[in-house]
Parts: C-alpha cells; sequence; structure tokens
C-alpha cells in the first residue's frame, strides 16, 4: 500500500518539478538553484534547475580520505564465521571483470547474480545494482553515474525521484556514502546498550573504487549564500559480508515488528525500520541489520519521528512526502538552502 502512494506522490511530483512550482506564464527565475556536471578532463556541462537542491545534501556526502581509508584490502579476508579466507586481490578482479560486462551492456555476468536491479538503468550504466559473489559469500552494492546521469534524477524509477524531492536532490549514489559511517556510529550505540548488544550484529562492509575510475565535477550556482565545488567518482562499490538466513522477519509477526520499530527508535531515526532489513543468521540465531543506509539522509528529516506501529510510521512518512511536494513554498525552500537545519541525528 505504501509503494502504491508513493507513486502516485512520484507521479504529481516528476509533473510538478518539471514546470518548477511555477506558472507556465511566468518568466524563469534567474537565480534558480542549479547544479552543473562535467568530466574532470573535459569541458561539456549538464545541468539541473530545481528548487528543490540543498548543498547538505549534494555536497557534505563524499570524503575521499575518509571512503579510502575504508576500501577492501588486498589481503586475506576471512568469511564471516568461518576459518576459510579469500584475498581482496581477488575480489577486485573479479569486480574489475563485473564493470566490465556492465559497460558492455550485459545482464548476466559470469562470476555473480544480481539481486536487486530496480534502481539501475542498463542503457545508460548508471544507478545501483546489488548482486552477490557466486564463489564467496559476499555481496555488492555497486553505484554508478555520468555527469549527464547525475542530472537526471528521475530516470531511474519512482523511489529515487521520491528521495530526490525529500532529500534536497539526493540520490541512492549519494546516500551510499553515508553507509559505512553510519554503520559506525550503529555498532557505537549498539555495544553501549547491554540489551541491544546481546540482540543484533551488523556485517562488515567495505567501499571498493576501480583502478581507472573517471571523475566527474559537481557544482552548484544559487544554493544558499556561497557556490560549492565537488569531485566525485563516477564508479564506487560497497561489499558486505552475505548473511545466509534461514529466518527472515515477517511484518505480520509481532515480536518482528516490536523489535524492527524499537531499533529505530533507540537508534534516534538512524535506520529504515523495513521489515525486510532484519534477518536470523543460520547457525547463531542472532539478528542481523542489512541495510545500514543513514535514512534520515534519505528523506531529508530534521525532526525525529514517533511511531508506536508500521501503521503510523507509513502515514508520517507519506504526510511528509506530500509537504514537500506540494506544500513548501518559495520561502521555505530558499530559507533551507541559505540557513539549512541539520539532518537528524546530528
Amino acid at each position: 500500500m505504501y509503494s502504491a502512494l508513493l507513486i502516485v506522490l512520484y507521479s504529481f511530483s516528476l509533473c510538478f518539478s518539471c514546470y518548477g512550482q511555477r506558472s507556465l506564464l511566468r518568466p524563469p527565475a534567474l537565480t534558480q538553484p542549479t547544479i552543473s556536471t562535467s568530466w574532470v578532463d573535459e569541458t561539456q556541462e549538464h545541468h539541473l534547475k530545481s528548487d528543490f537542491l540543498e548543498a547538505q545534501a549534494l555536497f557534505n556526502k563524499f570524503d575521499k580520505k575518509y571512503f579510502m581509508a575504508r576500501v577492501l584490502p588486498q589481503e586475506s579476508i576471512t568469511y564471516r564465521n568461518s576459518e576459510k579466507a579469500v584475498l581482496g586481490s581477488d575480489l577486485n578482479i573479479l569486480i574489475e571483470e563485473l564493470l566490465q560486462e556492465i559497460y558492455e551492456h550485459k545482464k548476466k555476468f559470469k562470476n555473480f547474480t544480481i539481486l536487486k536491479s530496480r534502481d539501475f538503468n542498463y542503457r545508460t550504466t548508471s544507478g545501483l545494482l546489488i548482486l552477490k559473489f557466486n564463489d564467496h559469500p559476499f555481496v555488492i552494492k555497486l553505484f554508478m553515474e555520468t555527469p549527464e546521469s547525475f542530472v537526471k534524477p528521475f530516470s531511474k524509477g519512482w523511489q529515487p525521484g521520491c528521495f530526490f524531492v525529500m532529500g534536497g536532490g539526493i540520490n541512492r549514489y549519494l546516500s551510499g556514502f553515508t553507509r559505512i559511517k553510519n554503520l559506525e556510529e550503529i555498532k557505537k550505540h549498539i555495544a553501549r546498550d547491554s540489551y541491544w548488544s546481546k540482540k543484533l550484529d551488523t556485517p562488515r562492509k567495505w567501499f571498493w573504487i576501480p583502478e581507472k575510475c573517471r571523475w566527474f565535477n559537481l557544482r552548484s550556482k544559487y544554493i544558499g549564500t556561497q557556490d560549492y565545488h565537488a569531485i566525485l567518482p563516477s564508479v564506487y562499490a560497497i561489499i558486505a559480508d552475505e548473511i545466509k538466513t534461514d529466518k527472515k522477519f515477517n511484518i505480520f509477526n509481532r515480536e518482528h515488528r516490536k523489535f524492527a520499530l524499537g531499533l529505530c527508535h533507540f537508534l534516534g531515526n538512524r535506520i529504515d525500520p523495513h521489515i525486510d532489513n532484519f534477518m536470523k543468521e543460520e547457525g547463531t540465531g542472532i539478528t542481523l541489520l542489512a541495510d545500514t543506509e543513514h535514512f534520515p539522509t534519505m528523506i531529508g528529516l530534521r525532526k525525529e519521528l514517533h511511531f508506536s506501529s508500521y501503521g503510523s510510521w507509513y502515514a508520517q512518512l507519506t504526510a511528509k512526502c506530500v509537504t514537500d511536494c506540494f506544500f513548501r513554498d518559495k520561502s521555505v525552500r530558499k530559507n533551507l538552502q541559505i540557513n539549512p537545519e541539520k539532518i537528524l541525528p546530528c
């Protein structure tokens, strides 16, 4: 039901965005928030104008020093709950081969199985593609963008389009940079709590970047009081332990709902409590949290949500989506760009 509501809202917001939230008879604003992209070694630029754009969503996510410090190691990596291991350099070779297959527009791959491709555009080779290694217990989330695809937020599906509107121009590519940092914060919170430290665990995660990665410029104009500039990798990935499960959480199970919503409250809305993000690990029986994307970043959440059921949670998210799409006037959007409120949790 929630997905159906979002699809309807997305359809309206797409039309709403295309016409710039203004009368067709009114001339375009000369200072409308704008981003431009270009390859670092080329001059051709691609542009996007939208009143929804916010600097903190676009320019505060990629920290190159932090990223490179958490790149997949080349030495031996043990499997989760096993004495077996594989060289990180061997995984690296397999991912490089996968990348080449994608650039050849293949949809089936020699050493990987697709888990999710809904948010990936095979024609433009952009978006988010989730796969698992065929011969090793790891999952890869592959993020790909080009200067041209980056400024086409509605080309990768309805859900990314909704996030673009709610999150100030955010996309899966940018939010992917939050996954490991948020994971580290989650682990700190859990380790300090006597209850959750015995109930929950998380898979290990690493960043990955191709050996010959192209980089692109992202620049802003008329977003806030200054112009911003970032240089971003066109391709990167997150490698995580594959979770072997014999019991997935079920939305109709009261204890499962209580666990997921309770953890979300404990972490201050830091995670998406979607029931599919939780599963019991085969062999250990411990609950694992699969997705550690910083959820407030995705939906532009500035005030903590309080809910006692999934119905309440869905209702509040839907209300926020409606408000962000249709009831934020120009002065409110402008104020968010000039005096941005911090996304939760701070």
